[in-house]
């Protein structure tokens, strides 16, 4: 018998110990943590639900300002949704401006995919909200430079107008609504949308008031010459009157060479008062307004004066969204968006149809219910309830007549009943209590056996072969400590003749039952019993069977 579980057992004990107390930390957690994490989540899906109602309603109403199919008013909503989703625009409806004014302007080129549209929306996006404009100033400030020829699509439009406002252009808020306005006197006058831009970043940076002095003083500068009224003040520029009108009517690049030529002249009159004097004939009032800074004007240097120009506008968006926090901001709002549109293009589509449904068979029903309950159904519980209050009422005036039969249940029926029912429990209790008394009395009598049988064996592992028996035994060739080597035959020899051929066979088979060795396998799966046993009668097993139990025996 040996006991070789305990220390495994212990090891187990100490491990269930651990992960009891590390369960039970996270079942006391648990709660609180299934709260917190259903409540974000429900907030979550509430607002969801709430943005994809108010996203469809923004979609409904781009729809109708671009008179769009509702297919082509979905595929704006999803530009839209990406837009804000790469934290492009503030908000949705941010976004829905922005596709909104994109097409109403005419930006977007015919049949212009989605990747065009994003872009050209994304460029206004970003101008208007690195220099706080409005994004349908922007684009409505592009598309005349694109009508008028100043530049030859959105992308150019948007670069220039980007380093307009870098270069101090903007400097009382008015540069867009000068471009929207005065782009097609820089037509008339052959500039470009890149020389315009830079004659009005010269003029604010000569002192002029705002960009709209600047091109209005050109404007009237094309006037004058066009209609000959500035020909004195040409002529005392050494220039053919006659031949500058047909250049200004004409346009195009003689129209802008022969502006550069007429405003060079003016800068090089040495005598201040005379080029004041020319410049009020040339620009009326416009000249005296401007002052000094009409003559910071200089075509031939515009454009240098703007720095580089093309993919001005893509780098806006480059320092906007190329750092961490901005980064952060479009996972969220594309995580986010994904279960909007997944709400807005699955689940509420399906609500409506079951309100639809809902409004079209099941409520008709109900209304047909109420309808009968208040025909047929009331009319019977009222007569009802008034044959209860008929009963109730018969009962309190008869009184008399039913209380001796109560009186009668209450002391001396039910005390019986309680007393029978009572028997029967005390019964079965001390039936329980005889079992468990009598189980409680095996196991102590099987803890003392097991007990016996242990002290019993070692007791005879102690035992010695006795000195005289081994001599008996070597005397008749037989060794105790090792009689598996002898044989039936070596015995036989000390027979007689006679006898020994006869008792061979049975001799041997004695000698070799006795000399086989005996071993002797008790198995207690003590564990199991112990387990089954202590959690009933635990309290009945006494110190030394309840030892031997806990040693698992194997």
């Amino acid at each position: 018998m040996t006991s070789d579980s305990r220390q495994a057992r212990q090891d187990v004990a100490g491990a269930e110990r651990g992960i009891s107390g590390s369960l039970g930390k996270l079942k006391a957690a648990g709660p609180a943590l299934a709260a917190a994490a259903g409540a974000a989540i429900g907030a979550a899906l509430m607002s969801a639900i709430g943005e994809a109602l108010e996203q469809g309603k923004i979609v409904g109403k781009l729809g109708a300002q671009l008179g769009a199919t509702p297919a082509e008013a979905k595929r704006y909503g999803k530009l839209a949704g990406q837009l804000y989703a790469k934290g492009i625009s503030d908000d949705f409806q941010g976004a829905a401006d922005a596709i909104s004014a994109t097409m109403r302007s005419g930006l977007a080129p015919p049949g212009a995919t989605n990747a065009q549209l994003e872009s050209i929306a994304t460029k206004a996006t970003d101008l208007a909200s690195v220099f706080d404009q409005d994004v349908s100033g922007a684009t409505r400030s592009v598309a005349q430079m694109i009508k008028t020829g100043l530049v030859k699509n959105a992308s150019e439009g948007f670069d220039v107008l980007t380093r307009g406002f870098q270069t101090g252009a903007n400097a009382a808020d008015d540069l867009l609504d000068t471009f929207s306005e005065y782009s097609t006197q820089f037509r008339d006058m052959g500039l470009d949308g890149q020389t315009a831009m830079g004659l009005l970043s010269q003029g604010l940076k000569g002192g002029a008031r705002d960009a709209d002095l600047v091109a209005d003083g050109l404007k009237e500068l094309n006037i004058r010459i066009k209609d000959k009224s500035a020909a004195d003040a040409l002529t005392a520029l050494g220039l053919n009157a006659d031949a500058m009108a047909q250049k200004f009517t004409q346009g195009g690049p003689e129209a802008a060479a022969a502006l550069d030529q007429v405003l060079d002249r003016l800068r090089n009159v040495k005598d201040p008062a005379e080029r004041s004097a020319l410049a009020v004939q040339l620009l009326g009032t416009q000249a005296e307004d401007m002052a000094g800074a009409l003559y910071a004007l200089d075509p031939s240097s515009a454009v240098a004066a703007l720095g580089k120009v093309k993919g001005a506008s893509d780098g806006l968006g480059t320092s906007l969204r190329d750092n961490a926090g901005a980064e952060i901001t479009a996972f969220q709002r594309g995580a986010k968006q994904k279960l909007v549109e997944f709400i807005g293009s699955k689940v509420i589509p399906v609500l409506r149809d079951m309100y639809v449904w809902w409004n079209s068979y099941i409520a008709p029903v109900i209304g047909k219910v109420g309808e009968l309950y208040a025909a047929y159904l009331m009319p019977v519980l009222t007569s009802v309830r008034g044959g209860v209050g008929k009963v109730t009422q018969a009962v309190k005036d008869n009184e008399g007549k039913w209380r001796p039969l109560f009186n009668l249940l209450k002391n001396d029926v039910l005390p019986i009943i309680g007393k029978l029912v009572g028997w029967l429990v005390g019964s079965l209790f001390d039936a329980l209590t005889t079992i468990i008394g009598t189980v409680s009395t095996l196991v102590s009598w099987f803890s003392r056996f097991v007990g016996w049988i242990k002290s019993a064996i070692q007791w005879i592992g102690k035992l010695k072969v006795p000195s005289w028996l081994s001599s008996i035994g070597g005397a008749l060739g037989f060794s105790a400590e090792a009689p598996q080597t002898r044989t039936a035959d070596s015995y036989a020899a000390f027979m007689p003749a006679e006898h020994s051929v006869r008792a061979a066979p049975a001799l041997r088979l004695a000698t070799q039952a006795a000399a086989a060795p005996v071993f002797v396998s008790i198995t207690i799966d003590g564990e199991q019993l112990q387990g089954r046993i202590t959690k009933t009668v635990s309290s009945a097993m006494d110190y030394e069977g309840a030892r031997y139990l806990a040693g698992g025996w194997a």
